[in-house]
């Protein structure tokens, strides 16, 4: 079963952190539906259980 999140993200300034974010997201098996630098947020379906994965991934990636 998949969840759905918004998720805050402090630190994205542009089109490539978007892409960035993504990927690291897309690498813990969830899916952004929608991203945006300019409010700082992400739009995210992950699996059960992968909501943590995927917040250490984007810690990971330098957001916060």
């Amino acid at each position: 079963m998949e969840t759905n999140k918004t998720i805050n993200i402090a630190g994205m300034t542009c089109s490539s952190c978007e892409r960035l974010i993504t990927k690291a997201v897309e690498s813990e098996g969830g899916k952004v539906n929608s991203i945006s630098a300019t409010s700082g947020k992400a739009v995210v379906d992950y699996p059960d259980g992968a909501l943590e994965r995927i917040k250490t991934v984007i810690a990971a990636s330098g957001y916060s």
